[in-house]
């Protein structure tokens, strides 16, 4: 088990499965079918030493010249292609084309999860950020969900950076800490963490050893 090489695979959904003490857990499935080495970063060629990871596949006239050039010792070109920084004795012990699968992590072990997050569009601040928006009584009027005073008058003559404004929503990177791993299948290749993830379904994510654990 090779617990610091990580693994990219597609969100399946969520259910729920029960533990040893009959003891109910929302999970997330994550199927990795054909995760493989895309490529190996080392020490003195590149400075550092990583595994690049590819998973899902894209027909080859779909492809750009870049994805040709980097995937040209892969019987396929991957969909999604992530690097994971890894020590030398890991790179050491994969070649390209190799498969990663699911048994590279444990039952009960805890795993970061990160991926992008559902975009919502232009939303406003009752949705973005909980804002509790203006009684609809006492003069109220055309304004029951708006952001209210935010605290420019000639000084300072602006509006101060990071003040929490209507604006887009989701459709970024998030990170999910600490996620156990309930189950592992290694004849489907699939992984059940405790918990939600980001995405939707059908979305790549990334499963790594948890930093903070």
């Amino acid at each position: 088990m090779n617990t610091n090489v990580g693994l990219l695979g597609k969100k399946v959904g969520m259910g729920y499965m029960y533990d040893e003490d009959g003891k109910r857990h929302a999970v997330t499935a994550i199927h990795s079918p054909d995760c493989v080495v895309a490529g190996i970063r080392t020490e003195e060629k590149d400075g550092y030493a990583a595994l690049q990871l590819g998973v899902g596949s894209v027909k080859e006239k779909n492809a750009t010249k870049p994805q040709k050039g980097q995937c040209k010792d892969l019987t396929h070109i991957p969909r999604e292609i992530c690097e994971f920084r890894v020590g030398k004795d890991v790179c050491d012990s994969y070649k390209v084309g190799d498969s990663v699968s699911v048994e590279i992590f444990d039952k009960g072990q805890f795993v970061d999860v990160a991926g992008k997050t559902i975009g919502k569009g232009f939303q406003g601040v009752m949705k973005r950020y909980g804002f509790g928006g203006f009684i609809a009584t006492h003069g109220t009027h055309e304004s029951f969900r708006g952001t209210g005073s935010v605290g420019a008058r000639t000084w300072p003559g602006h509006i101060y950076k990071g003040r929490k404004m209507p604006g887009h929503m989701g459709a970024k990177r998030q990170s999910m800490l600490n996620l156990r791993v309930m189950a592992i299948d290694p004849k489907e290749n699939v992984i059940l963490v405790k918990g939600a993830v980001p995405g939707s379904k059908g979305s790549f994510v990334e499963v790594r050893k948890a930093v903070k654990k």
